[in-house]
């Protein structure tokens, strides 16, 4: 978001400090018995700091750990697997979940094709990783989301 506002606030410094926290936070995270909640946001992290990596022509061995980092976590957590009766906590998050393994998919094809490499998804032959997930939607789509009425505070 801040690589991409044309902001003039937003300097590299500002950039550079919110980078660092960021991976410093992801540092000091334990994987161990997290919840999909708290993975989802994890691989959401790797997501954004491995889309800003790739954005800003940073260096391939840092770019790539966090591609790499993005696809393990959200293979991980099963992410790949995730069919309607996946369990979710409502319909908001298995949607946060989709969406966030196909841009985990996307950032790695996309890596792959600027390196040459094949990529982290294998999705031939038989080592290949088995995608389940569907398609994308928008949260409106989901009638669960469009029934739900936020309450005034």
């Amino acid at each position: 978001c801040l690589r991409l506002s044309r902001s003039p606030i937003v300097t590299q410094e500002v950039e550079q400090a919110f980078f660092a926290r960021a991976t410093a936070y992801l540092q000091t995270q334990q994987l161990g018995g997290q919840s999909l909640q708290h993975g989802l946001h994890t691989v959401q992290a790797e997501v954004l700091l491995g889309t800003y990596l790739f954005a800003s022509g940073a260096g391939a061995l840092q770019t790539g750990y966090h591609v790499s980092a993005a696809v393990t976590l959200a293979v991980g957590f099963g992410m790949n697997r995730i069919t309607l009766r996946t369990q979710a906590a409502d319909a908001v998050e298995q949607c946060e979940r989709i969406n966030v393994f196909w841009r985990v998919f996307c950032l790695d094809r996309m890596w792959a094709s600027i390196t040459g490499n094949p990529g982290n998804f294998l999705v031939e032959g038989g080592a290949a990783i088995i995608i389940t997930t569907p398609w994308p939607t928008d949260l409106e789509d989901s009638p669960q989301v469009r029934s739900y009425t936020p309450q005034k505070l």
